[in-house]
Order: C-alpha cells, then structure tokens, then sequence
C-alpha cells in the first residue's frame, strides 16, 4: 500500500474490509452485513480486515483510485496470476 493510499484509508476510517460472497470477492471501508470472521493486519494507523475463509494470497496490494468512482482496490496474486478484487465505491 502507498503513503497516499494508506493516507485515504487512515481519512477514511482506517479500516477495509474484504470477503467473498456469492463466489465474488468484494473489498470496501465498512464491513459487510452477515456473520463474517475476519483476520487483520495492522499497520501505521489501517487495518485490513480479510475474511477468514479466503485463502490468503502471498501478496495483496492495496490501491486508492479516483476514477471512474472513488474506490479502493485490492489486487492478488493467485494461482492464475495477479486477480482484481470486484470493489464497492467508497465512503464519500
């Protein structure tokens, strides 16, 4: 995650949630409705929330973006390569 993007985590709470539902894994800045166990990982004032249940890549990456919407974005590296993360747009 970049300074800047740890920056609009940090002012947008500090906390990202991801998770899979329906065999599509989402990410966004509140958790989701439903009984879901998360594991974390803190760091300079964030937290990444993912899912328990997601077998965790070797690598996230985490990305702020503006366009076409205000979302952030959580990429993977799987078994197939890297993966993108289907995004709900952010808290305005």
């Amino acid at each position: 995650m970049s300074p800047e993007t740890a920056a609009m985590l940090r002012a947008q709470g500090g906390h990202l949630y991801i998770w899979d539902s329906g065999g599509k894994t989402y990410c966004r800045t509140a958790p989701p409705d439903g009984d879901f166990v998360f594991d974390a990982t803190s760091r300079e004032g964030w937290t990444v929330h993912v899912q328990r249940e997601i077998t965790p890549p070797s690598v996230w990456v985490i990305r702020y973006k503006r366009f076409p919407r205000k979302h952030f974005e959580a990429l993977y590296d799987g078994d197939g390569g890297w993966g993108r993360i289907d995004v709900i747009p952010t808290l305005p």
